[in-house]
């Protein structure tokens, strides 16, 4: 997600990010932007930053590359990633880029504080057909959600709202795989996109 709309929304992202203690984020179409490889963002970028020129796009490679480094931190944030299958085996860039993409994401979720779940695809309906989300939330501010569109991010802190999105968070969880059964399937994937 974070494909965020102007440098002040990005810079705002950026520093709710930076200060969260947990992270969930729901992606129907893409990997989460602290998942994605350099070849994958910039496939990835170039499709959706349809007025952007090769110089801006690199420039928010860069950018997404660089928030990883939270993930590097003493105390990196907990992070829960819902994925779906059929997102993770669209082969964006191609089956080689997908396949290093989809690996870099099983190793992640090796990590202590990551957790990835997928939904299967067989599970045609779910909660989170309307779209993708962040939630991020904090040692003492209110917890908020970021959601957005072409033109538009809208950080939701709203008491009513975000319950909303944990109540999403915990329908789609009800209908993900399991984080082994989850990992299993990521690495079957890579190999499968390795094979295109």
């Amino acid at each position: 997600m974070e494909n965020t709309t102007s440098t002040e929304q990005s810079r705002n992202y950026r520093n709710f990010e930076l200060k969260a203690t947990r992270i969930t984020d729901f992606e129907l179409a893409l990997v989460p932007g602290l998942a994605q490889t350099p070849e994958y963002a910039y496939e990835t970028l170039s499709a959706l930053r349809v007025g952007d020129r090769e110089e801006d796009i690199e420039a928010w490679v860069g950018l997404r590359m660089s928030r990883q480094a939270i993930l590097a931190r003493k105390h990196p944030p907990e992070l829960h990633w819902i994925l779906t299958e059929l997102n993770l085996r669209q082969p964006i860039g191609g089956g080689k880029i997908m396949s290093r993409q989809v690996q870099h994401l099983a190793e992640l979720a090796e990590r202590p504080n990551i957790t990835v779940n997928v939904i299967p695809a067989t599970v045609a309906a779910h909660a989170g057909l309307e779209g993708q989300f962040v939630i991020m939330e904090f040692a003492v501010d209110p917890t908020v959600v970021y959601v957005e569109d072409k033109t538009t991010g809208l950080f939701l802190d709203d008491d009513a709202k975000v319950a909303r999105y944990r109540l999403t968070v915990e329908k789609l969880t009800d209908v993900t795989l399991d984080a082994k059964a989850s990992l299993r399937m990521l690495r079957s994937i890579a190999t499968d996109l390795g094979r295109e």
